[in-house]
């Protein structure tokens, strides 16, 4: 089942430069939650948007995928759910394995790379 939430944006013309620059965002953030290793199947990041705009971005598996089904399950949520992205200023998409969220603000605090699990 998914469950999805999200805003308009404000000024719809700017639209399709947000979106192309989420789509990257996106696509980078799938790149490196898959290559995350057994315990760790998450990725944040930024973009520089429209109009000096930042869009953060999260994307997350459950641990218990494999990095197919991780890539399978982010990428599912790229191309089946369009239409609540394309004028959305930010947005969360949950399937029963992973997600996805999307935001004009920052909703997360960087994690250095070089800490250990804790």
């Amino acid at each position: 089942m998914t469950q999805l939430e999200y805003r308009k944006i404000l000024n719809v013309s700017i639209a399709n430069q947000f979106n192309e620059a989420l789509r990257t965002l996106l696509s980078r953030l799938i790149s490196q939650a898959t290559s995350g290793g057994i315990q760790q199947k998450f990725a944040t990041g930024n973009e520089s948007g429209p109009d000096n705009q930042t869009i953060y971005g999260l994307m997350q598996c459950t641990p218990d995928l494999s990095k197919q089904d991780c890539s399978f399950c982010l990428e599912t949520i790229m191309t089946d759910q369009p239409s609540c992205i394309g004028e959305s200023e930010g947005g969360r998409i949950y399937l029963p394995s992973c997600n996805m969220q999307f935001d004009i603000g920052p909703f997360f605090s960087q994690i250095p790379a070089d800490l250990p699990p804790g």
